[in-house]
Order: C-alpha cells, then sequence, then structure tokens
C-alpha cells in the first residue's frame, strides 16, 4: 500500500526504483515484462467477458 492508501498500479510498481534494481539485477526486461503483462491482462479481460456472457 502506498501513502494514498491503496495498492500501487502495475506502471507505479514497475516504476519503483527498488523493483527496478531487483528487475536489473534478474535481467528483467521492463519493456518485455510490460508487453507481456499487457497481453495477459487483455486474455482475461476476454476471459471474464466470455463468462459473464455465458452466465
Amino acid at each position: 500500500m502506498n501513502c494514498h492508501g491503496r495498492d500501487p498500479s502495475l506502471s507505479e510498481a514497475l516504476a519503483d526504483p527498488v523493483v527496478r534494481a531487483v528487475m536489473a539485477a534478474d535481467h528483467v526486461d521492463p519493456c518485455k515484462l510490460a508487453a507481456e503483462l499487457r497481453a495477459m491482462a487483455t486474455r482475461l479481460n476476454l476471459s471474464e467477458r466470455s463468462h459473464v456472457a455465458s452466465a
């Protein structure tokens, strides 16, 4: 949780200097990770919509 009383957004979390340092240490490409997470969010949103439509 951040100082505003809410969890950070994905963009905020990925921009955090500590998160960036850990990603660099683990050789994680921030652009690739962001693209993979966007793709997964799209798939989950499509899945959720199809589940709601069939209910």
